[in-house]
């Protein structure tokens, strides 16, 4: 009986030990997993050599913790226009009422959007076959007001510990050519 206590105080001393850890997590591989809300995470990971930073809910299975459909994958570009457009997002939610319409384009087909809810929805966007009109779709995640600034935070403390981050500049182009051309600013194509 007694070793069946210990194994039951070492399981739940690992546990607490586990928490810690998963609230900041580096790796040898360079992954960053920073915790913003209870199972809810700013992940930076890199694949085939391109750096993404996941936004996304997990949710525990055994003694495990697994990411979910619920959630959004910025590229660096992506999330630098997402940190420029900090200020005009709080300020959305300090005026937040039911005619509250705002919408921005991180680049791609993904928003970032506050509406009469009080939080914001970074989602990913579409436009159906033979309408004119951009939709969302069900991949993204919404962030209510109270988890704003925690996410705001753990953005601003991936960016100091990954300063390659913060050096990229948003989308700049010389020409309209190089507008229409570019799939990160007209991710639907130019007649829409």
């Amino acid at each position: 009986m007694s070793r069946a206590v210990k194994r039951v105080g070492s399981s739940l001393r690992s546990a607490k030990v586990k928490s810690e850890r998963s609230e900041r997590c580096d790796d040898q591989q360079g992954e960053v997993k920073l915790m913003f809300a209870p199972n809810r995470y700013i992940v930076f990971s890199r694949f085939n050599n391109v750096d993404h930073i996941h936004i996304r809910e997990y949710e525990v299975k055994g003694t495990g913790q697994y990411p979910t459909k619920r959630g959004v994958c910025l590229t660096v570009k992506r999330l630098k226009m997402l940190t420029n457009r900090f200020e005009d997002i709080d300020e959305q939610l300090r005026l937040q009422d039911e005619t509250t319409n705002y919408k921005v384009h991180l680049g791609a087909g993904v928003y970032a959007s506050v509406g009469t809810f009080k939080g914001v929805d970074l989602r990913r966007h579409w436009i159906p076959e033979g309408q004119l009109e951009i939709l969302p779709t069900k991949s993204g995640i919404f962030i209510p007001r109270r988890q704003w600034n925690c996410l705001k935070e753990k953005i601003a403390d991936l960016l100091s510990s990954r300063p390659h981050l913060a050096d990229v500049e948003e989308c700049l182009h010389q020409n309209q050519l190089d507008i229409i051309d570019c799939r990160e600013c007209l991710p639907f194509g130019w007649a829409m």
